[in-house]
C-alpha cells in the first residue's frame, strides 16, 4: 500500500494505491489517523484502489467517525465500479459522501447523504461555483447561511428512522439580469417550508415563538424561493440576482 498526501489549508487529500484488505487497511489507518490534527475536510482518493474488503469498509467507518468527532468531514472520490458495488451492498453509499471523480466540483450536481456533517461539503460545492463568477464575499456568506438553514432542516427532519440523500443543483443564468439558483431535492417526508408561519419580528423577545426564523431568513436573503412536491421528491429552489 502506497499513501500519498496533499494539503491545501484545512483540507487533506490522501491518495491510496493498492487494495484495501486486512493488512493494508490497518496500515492505512495507522498512517492517516496520525495526520488529521487541524484537518476539517479529508478527501480519500481511491483511484489506485481496485477492491475493498470488510477491513477497508472498517477503515472508512473509522475515518468518518474520527472526522465527525473533530467537526470535520470525510469524502471518497475516484471510486471504481467494484468499490461502488461493495459500498452499495453494505449501505455505506447512503452514509458516506462520494464524488465520482475530483472534477465533480465542475458538475452542477452534488448528491450527499442527509447528514449534518455534509453541510460543509455542500457549502464548499456552492462556493466553488460562486468563485468562478467572481461574486462578492458577502454574497458567498449569504448563500452559506441559506445552505446551513435548508440542508440542516432536511438532515434533521426529512428522513425519520432511515438514511436518505440530498441532491443539490447549481444553475447560473447568463441573460440579463444575471442570477444563480440552487435546487435541493430529497425523497423524504413531504414538507413545504413556505407554509411555515412567518415570525413576528416586531414582537418583544419574551413573546416570540422559538422556530420559524430559518426559512424567514432564507426568504429575505434570497430573491425567489419556490417549492413543489413532484414524483415523490421535495424540490426547493432558491434564486439570487447578481
Amino acid at each position: 500500500m502506497n499513501i500519498y498526501e496533499t494539503r491545501d489549508g484545512d483540507t487533506l487529500t490522501i491518495a491510496l494505491v493498492g487494495n484495501l484488505d486486512t493488512n493494508t487497511s490497518y496500515e492505512a489507518w495507522e498512517d492517516i489517523s496520525g495526520k488529521l490534527e487541524g484537518v476539517d475536510r479529508l478527501m480519500l482518493d481511491l483511484k489506485g484502489v481496485d477492491y475493498v474488503s470488510s477491513s477497508g469498509l472498517r477503515l472508512f467507518l473509522q475515518l468518518h467517525k474520527k472526522m465527525s468527532d473533530q467537526g470535520g468531514t470525510l469524502t471518497l472520490m475516484n471510486i471504481n465500479d467494484m468499490v461502488r458495488d461493495i459500498l452499495d451492498i453494505t449501505g455505506f453509499c447512503k452514509v458516506l459522501t462520494i464524488l465520482d471523480d475530483k472534477q465533480d466540483l465542475d458538475s452542477n450536481t452534488l448528491e450527499v447523504s442527509a447528514d449534518l456533517s455534509n453541510i460543509d461539503v455542500v457549502t464548499d460545492f456552492i462556493r466553488y461555483h460562486l468563485d468562478q463568477l467572481n461574486v462578492s464575499e458577502k454574497l458567498k456568506n449569504q448563500f452559506a447561511i441559506v445552505i446551513d438553514e435548508l440542508f440542516s432542516n432536511i438532515a434533521k427532519y426529512a428522513y425519520e428512522g432511515y438514511n436518505g440523500t440530498v441532491r443539490v443543483e447549481f444553475h447560473k443564468y447568463e441573460d440579463a439580469p444575471q442570477a444563480v439558483s440552487i435546487i435541493f431535492r430529497d425523497n423524504g417526508i413531504p414538507f413545504n417550508p413556505l407554509e411555515v408561519s412567518e415570525p413576528d419580528v416586531d414582537a418583544p423577545l419574551e413573546d416570540r415563538d422559538i422556530g420559524g426564523l430559518g426559512i424567514f431568513l432564507v426568504r429575505n436573503i434570497m430573491d425567489e424561493v419556490e417549492y413543489k412536491y413532484e414524483n415523490n421528491e421535495n424540490i426547493l429552489k432558491i434564486k439570487k440576482y447578481l
